[in-house]
C-alpha cells in the first residue's frame, strides 16, 4: 500500500457504531467487513457457546370489542396486538381495578 493510500485509509477510518437494535447491527455488518475495524477488535483465547432457551408461544383470541380497543389506541400505534394485550392485562386492568 502506498503512503497516499495509507493516509487516505487513516482519514476515512471510522469506529464501530453503537447499535439500537439487532436489525440495525445486522444491516451494518452486511455492508462492512470486520477487517475495517481490526484495530478495535480484541482477540480472545476461549469462546463459550451457550444453548439458547426455547421460547413458548401462546395464541390468544380476542372478542371484537377487545380487539378494537387494543388496535385503536393511538398511544400504541404500530405495536403488535400481543404486545398491546400484555400492556392491557398487566398494567391497565390492575390500575382500573384499584380505582373502581
Amino acid at each position: 500500500m502506498t503512503r497516499q493510500e495509507q493516509e487516505r485509509t487513516k482519514a476515512t477510518k471510522r469506529s464501530i457504531p453503537t447499535f439500537k437494535t439487532i436489525e440495525e447491527e445486522a444491516t451494518f455488518w452486511d455492508t462492512h467487513s470486520s477487517e475495517e475495524f481490526a484495530d478495535e477488535l480484541t482477540p480472545v483465547e476461549t469462546v463459550k457457546f451457550v444453548k439458547a432457551h426455547s421460547k413458548k408461544a401462546l395464541t390468544v383470541r380476542f372478542d371484537e370489542d377487545m380487539f378494537e380497543e387494543l388496535t385503536q389506541d393511538e398511544q400504541y400505534n404500530g405495536e403488535s396486538v400481543t404486545s398491546l394485550y400484555n400492556v392491557h392485562t398487566q398494567i391497565v386492568q390492575p390500575v382500573r381495578h384499584q380505582f373502581l
